[in-house]
């Protein structure tokens, strides 16, 4: 039986190993937590990457000419008397990198993000019909490698790519990216084994249909 003056506990009351009543800091967990959500959410906008919209995947000669182009910018700005302040804020954590058809950076703070959208702005797409943005990581389709037997050893891959796109018209097969390419002509029938990075989305769509 309880005793008749004992209080009623909390819900966020503890005991020691001796057996003492320890009361929780109301208050304490919740300020963390929402602390360090807002700390990893600033984190998410800055880690970023240039790609291009409407999004094809970039080369890694394209992701270079890209970064090459932005260093020139940054030093053509650092040597001018003008800018050289402010431009030697800029910085950026670790080197950009290409992954997964995009060129991959991590911002220093907003004002490094910021000089880095306005020299994207400035700075041509090499794949016609595109522009070249600046989003976040996040953003980064989900891709999955798929195989794809075709039994035509002589085709072009150009002509491969407007063929498939022609049997699939729901989805953006521009958006897809060839891994490797290899002519099979061993076997019973002759043809070529694409292996593919093709946007999640597209292979639910394919499967809605059984077929490519």
């Amino acid at each position: 039986m309880p005793k008749p003056n004992a209080k009623r506990s909390r819900p966020y009351d503890t005991t020691t190993p001796t057996g003492d009543s320890k009361r929780v800091k109301p208050g304490t967990s919740q300020r963390k937590g929402s602390a360090s959500y807002a700390a990893s959410f600033r984190a998410n906008e800055l880690f970023v990457a240039v790609m291009t919209e409407p999004y094809h995947d970039l080369t890694a000669e394209q992701a270079t000419g890209i970064r090459t182009a932005l260093k020139l910018k940054f030093e053509d700005e650092l040597l001018e008397p003008s800018t050289t302040a402010q431009t030697a804020k800029v910085h950026f954590r670790g080197k950009a990198h290409f992954s997964e058809g995009v060129l991959k950076l991590w911002c220093e703070d907003d004002y490094a993000l910021g000089w880095l959208r306005r020299a994207v702005s400035d700075t041509a797409s090499q794949i016609p019909g595109t522009k070249l943005v600046v989003r976040p990581q996040a953003e980064i389709q989900r891709r999955i490698l798929c195989g794809l037997f075709i039994p035509e050893p002589n085709r072009q891959k150009d002509k491969l790519r407007r063929l498939l796109a022609l049997h699939n018209p729901t989805v953006n097969v521009n958006s897809w990216s060839l891994v490797k390419a290899e002519r099979q002509t061993e076997r019973e029938t002759p043809g070529v084994h694409l292996l593919l990075r093709v946007p999640e989305s597209d292979v639910d769509k394919i499967k809605q249909r059984e077929r490519l």
